[in-house]
């Protein structure tokens, strides 16, 4: 008997959990500590509700909204998400192009396994943003703008609350670790052999409040 088609996300999350390894499951599933505040947020997302109209022409309808100067199919869109060549050996550049056929847009991570410009060349025409996190080494910080800019990005999501990695307790109990041997991951990383995501922010995130180099 064949297996029916997935018809929503549970669906996929049901499939995905059976072709993921483990240890990328547990970093793609998972949230920090006891994951309360995880639960927290499918709860909430589940109090949103969508209030039906009656007696209203329906014949056409346009679902497409403006955002950053850009106009969007959805009000919805792709957030970052890192390694994503873990769960698929397209990574990031099948994801844009898979994007860029829904007409929206698509947050490339800071520590994907791809780099700003190798996405925006295989989906030359998706609406594509960045999400920045700061680096201790400030150069590696203008570099990946300075990347995203002129690879057409057009818009900067700078992340300014993960001054360390919370205590994932899934890649503890896995052993998950990050194969270092994507170009973006090895730079921001800046090592060359399988590192935690403990290690990344460890070694490589900016912890102090200012944006600025103390004077």
């Amino acid at each position: 008997m064949t297996e029916p088609a997935p018809v929503n996300v549970a669906d996929y999350e049901r499939l995905a959990a059976e072709l993921i390894d483990s240890g990328a499951l547990g970093y793609f599933a998972g949230g920090a500590g006891d994951e309360r505040t995880l639960r927290r947020n499918v709860d909430a997302y589940g109090e949103w509700e969508l209030i039906p109209r009656v007696l209203v022409d329906v014949s056409a309808v346009d679902s497409s909204v403006e955002l950053f100067g850009s106009t969007l199919a959805m009000p919805l869109a792709v957030a970052p998400v890192a390694f994503q060549r873990l769960v698929h050996e397209g990574g990031e550049e099948a994801m844009a192009r898979g994007v860029g056929t829904a007409g929206t847009a698509m947050c490339l991570s800071t520590i994907a396994t791809a780099t700003p410009r190798s996405v925006a060349d295989a989906a030359p025409q998706t609406k594509k943003w960045f999400q920045l996190y700061v680096f201790r080494d400030r150069a590696v910080t203008e570099a990946l703008l300075a990347e995203a800019v002129e690879s057409g990005y057009e818009a900067i999501f700078l992340t300014v609350d993960a001054p360390f990695a919370g205590r994932r307790e899934r890649d503890l109990r896995a052993g998950f670790e990050v194969d270092v041997d994507a170009p973006s991951v090895t730079a921001a990383i800046g090592s060359d052999r399988p590192v935690t995501v403990r290690e990344v922010f460890a070694s490589s995130m900016r912890r102090s409040t200012g944006m600025t180099s103390p004077r």
